[in-house]
């Protein structure tokens, strides 16, 4: 059989056997990953010990954190999915065990921006800009289906905020995305990969819980302290972590850092607070 219909194959059944466990038991996020990470890190290089050793830790992570949560339901008076645990107690493990792996290099770092490239045409890209944000202001959907709108009062009030909320939006994110990869030198690096996005939400979510208890109240303003400090504490343990780990690892504890926090925000939604 060809590698190309070798790989099709293993694909396929990495899909069969995803769709059943989700299927009988739902969404368990962070094995598949920490399991693996965790082979990595412990060295095995036989393809058939990998195997017998992700089986192994694979059934060790769940049930652990299947039973952590049994324990903290009734001390938390909540029920805690299995889900939301791996991520919660599988992230920081992973990153312990990447930190006491020697740094590799995998090959020397080039700067990003070298060699020849072509001559951008600023004006074209700025064209097309311009033309799409027209574009998403005045063709809007009616009672009589998709069209152009000339009405410049609804177009004002409703689809011209929206389509420069999104474009500032965005343009922000890439900016992001261009220092993080600038930081730590790898191309792949982004706010969502490396759980910078995850913090920033966090952070709103604990202001609007906790700051009223602080007789503070959870305006826009607080809110946006919030989740300021929350993406600068991920980022600041990011750009620590870059000095420590490879590329290639970075990669894998921002994943673990945004299942870390993505558990954390699946509790809070779930403590029952009518917020």
């Amino acid at each position: 059989m060809p590698i190309n219909g070798i790989r099709a194959l293993v694909v396929l059944i990495v899909a069969v056997v995803t769709a059943l466990v989700v299927s009988e038991v739902g969404l368990i996020g962070f094995i598949g990953l920490g399991a693996a990470s965790l082979v990595n890190a412990l060295g095995v290089a036989s393809i058939s010990k990998r195997l017998l050793a992700a089986f192994v830790l694979g059934a060790l992570l769940l049930w652990l954190t299947s039973n952590v949560a049994l324990l903290l339901e009734p001390i938390l008076n909540m029920q805690i999915p299995a889900g939301a645990m791996t991520g919660i107690l599988g992230a920081p493990l992973i990153i312990w065990l990447i930190l006491r792996q020697r740094r590799e290099r995998i090959e020397t770092v080039t700067p990003m921006l070298t060699g020849k490239h072509a001559p951008v045409a600023w004006w074209r890209w700025t064209l097309g800009v311009v033309m799409i944000i027209i574009l998403a202001c005045f063709f809007v959907q009616d009672v009589s289906g998709w069209g152009l709108s000339t009405d410049w009062a609804i177009t004002q009030q409703y689809r011209l905020p929206r389509s420069l909320s999104a474009a500032a939006t965005g343009l922000m994110l890439a900016i992001a995305g261009v220092l993080l990869q600038t930081l730590t030198r790898n191309p792949m690096a982004s706010p969502e990969v490396l759980g910078v996005s995850s913090g920033a939400a966090l952070g709103v979510i604990l202001g609007f819980l906790l700051l009223p208890s602080l007789g503070l109240s959870a305006g826009a303003g607080t809110l946006l302290i919030s989740g300021l400090s929350g993406a600068m504490a991920v980022l600041l343990l990011v750009i620590w972590l870059a000095r420590k780990v490879s590329s290639g690892y970075l990669l894998l504890v921002g994943i673990g850092i945004a299942a870390m926090m993505d558990g954390v925000m699946h509790m809070v939604k779930l403590s029952g607070d009518p917020r």
